[in-house]
């Protein structure tokens, strides 16, 4: 998740500040796109989600493992595989939207 989020990869720069409307001149390129893609629907999936999943989801970015983000957020291993899944699944759905 840090690696993402260093200032020239941050996806909230290149959308500026989170605006999903983007000036052509702005548009990044090849991963950079990809990145800026999956962040919109990361943010357009996780609007008006529960803060529980959220901080589920931002744990996992970042790199942690399911009994880590048990420990952290004081739920069960199979709470957070069961949010992790939901999430997959909306993701999933999302991204075949916009494909």
């Amino acid at each position: 998740g840090a690696y993402h989020r260093a200032a020239k990869r941050d996806v909230g720069v290149s959308l500026g500040g989170g605006s999903l409307v983007m000036a052509s001149d702005e548009l990044p390129t090849g991963d950079e796109t990809s990145l800026a893609i999956l962040r919109m629907v990361i943010d357009e999936v996780t609007t008006g989600m529960p803060e529980l999943q959220r901080q589920v989801l931002n744990l996992r970015i970042e790199g942690h493992d399911v009994a880590e983000i048990a420990a952290r957020v004081e739920r069960s291993k199979r709470t957070v595989e069961r949010i992790l899944q939901d999430l997959l699944n909306r993701l999933s759905a999302a991204l075949e939207d916009r494909g």
